[in-house]
């Protein structure tokens, strides 16, 4: 016997409820620290190794 299509609609609701710690790590451990991968690479090289806050594109010439 199948349940009522309100009891059906919870049990999704509920399943999107519980995915939200794994989206959370999912961001916070893999797309935060690409997007900062990707934001450095195009920074200027220092000096004395480092980065300083100036773009541009010499790293991928």
């Amino acid at each position: 016997m199948r349940p009522p299509a309100a009891q059906r609609k919870n049990k999704i609701n509920q399943g999107a409820l519980y995915s939200w710690p794994m989206g959370l790590w999912f961001i916070v451990f893999f797309i935060a620290p690409l997007v900062i991968i990707t934001i450095y690479s195009f920074l200027k090289k220092g000096v004395y190794g480092g980065v300083e806050p100036q773009f541009t594109l010499r790293a991928y010439e």
